[in-house]
C-alpha cells in the first residue's frame, strides 16, 4: 500500500484534562512503516506518543539554530563552556555528588565553583610573587 507524503506527517492529537498531550500516528502510516515491529505494541496495534510540556520551547530552539548568527555565537561560546565543565568533572571531582541531600549537593557545587574561580586568581598571585 502506497502512502503519500501528506499522510506521513499526519498525527492524531488529544489533550487530557490535566494538560498532558498525546498523539498517535494514522493507521496507513503505521501499516506502511518498515520499523513497525520495533515500536508498535503487538497487543494494542498502535503506539501513543507523549508530547512533553516543553515541546514548544524545543521547536523555538531548533528554529533559532537555523539562524547563522546564533550558530556562529554557539560555535564561539560552546567550546569554552564545555572545557569548563570538563575541568569541573576531571580536576575537581564534580562528576558525581558525594551527598544524597539536595542542600549538601548544592553546597558541594558552590564549593567546587568557588575553587574553579579561585584557581586563576591563585595562579596570577603566584606569578606576581615569583
Amino acid at each position: 500500500m502506497a502512502v503519500d507524503e501528506a499522510e506521513l506527517v499526519q498525527l492524531h492529537w488529544w489533550v487530557l484534562e490535566s494538560g498532558e498531550r498525546w498523539a498517535t500516528v494514522s493507521k496507513p502510516v503505521r501499516d506502511a512503516c518498515p520499523l513497525r515491529p520495533r515500536c508498535v505494541d503487538p497487543l494494542k496495534g498502535h503506539r501513543q506518543i507523549w508530547i512533553a510540556p516543553q515541546e514548544e520551547l524545543m521547536i523555538v530552539a531548533r528554529q533559532a539554530l537555523e539562524d547563522p548568527a546564533t550558530t556562529a555565537h554557539l560555535r564561539r561560546t560552546r567550546p569554552r563552556t564545555e572545557r569548563l565543565l570538563a575541568l569541573l568533572a576531571h580536576r575537581y571531582g564534580a562528576r558525581k555528588s558525594r551527598y544524597r541531600r539536595t542542600s549538601k549537593a548544592l553546597l558541594q557545587a558552590a564549593r567546587t565553583a568557588a575553587l574553579v574561580n579561585l584557581n586563576p586568581i591563585g595562579v596570577g598571585l603566584i606569578a606576581q610573587a615569583g
